[in-house]
């Protein structure tokens, strides 16, 4: 295997986890509270935040860890990866991403794939999800500059608490957003939705670019 296909597969093996994180929670939660949907999102949250953290801190030095198609546009649009590259790394975080839905599905039962049927639209989901896209990828591109040694704790704490903090449910990710659309539990998402949730995410990326070189100009 080539450099590049070790940082592919490292995109592809941590989005994956990240989604049997958030799915997998999302469905034992449930179980477990009897629906108490409070008790899910806690669940929910700190699965996600664990799994970041996790492999973030494995693969950061493999292929930086983005586990995100807002994250790799941003790299690219900064300069910081190349075309081809960046195309790679979106389509193993998408197949990631549904391989890790579909194996949640499978460990609790669930049929393979099922059709999100909960619907996630309106101005303030959008401006939900546009806010915490836009400051996960500004943080990313802040630290990057400044402290690359603690991107995985600030990732994973910064995500916990757009969980708790947003309308959406901060999925901040268009991979996660793909993903989710083949879950009908908790963190699934109706297919109508994603095409929204995409278009804000990957607008709120490019902004937080923007606005990383505003901010960290004299860093550089």
């Amino acid at each position: 295997m080539t450099i590049s296909g070790r940082k592919v597969a490292a995109e592809a093996i941590g989005t994956m986890f990240l989604l049997i994180g958030t799915t997998g929670a999302g469905i034992a939660g449930m179980a477990l509270s009897d629906g108490n949907e409070a008790m899910t999102l806690l669940a929910v949250s700190l699965s996600a935040g664990a799994m970041l953290f996790v492999w973030i801190s494995v693969f950061v030095r493999h292929s930086g860890a983005h586990f995100n198609p807002a994250v790799t546009l941003g790299f690219l649009v900064s300069g910081e990866i190349e075309l081809r590259d960046a195309i790679a790394y979106v389509i193993s975080q998408i197949v990631g991403g549904v391989t890790g839905v579909c194996l949640a599905n499978i460990m609790f039962g669930l049929p393979l794939i099922q059709a999100g049927m909960t619907q996630r639209t309106g101005a303030s989901i959008w401006i939900s999800e546009a806010t915490a896209t836009f400051g996960l990828v500004l943080l990313i591109m802040c630290l990057v500059r400044q402290n690359r040694s603690i991107i995985a704790a600030a990732v994973a704490c910064y995500i916990v608490a757009c969980h708790w903090c947003t309308g959406s449910g901060a999925f901040a990710n268009p991979a996660v957003t793909i993903a989710r659309g083949l879950t009908d539990s908790f963190t699934g998402v109706s297919l109508l939705s994603i095409p929204g949730f995409i278009a804000v995410q990957l607008i709120a990326g490019v902004l937080a670019v923007g606005a990383s070189r505003i901010l960290m100009q004299d860093i550089d």
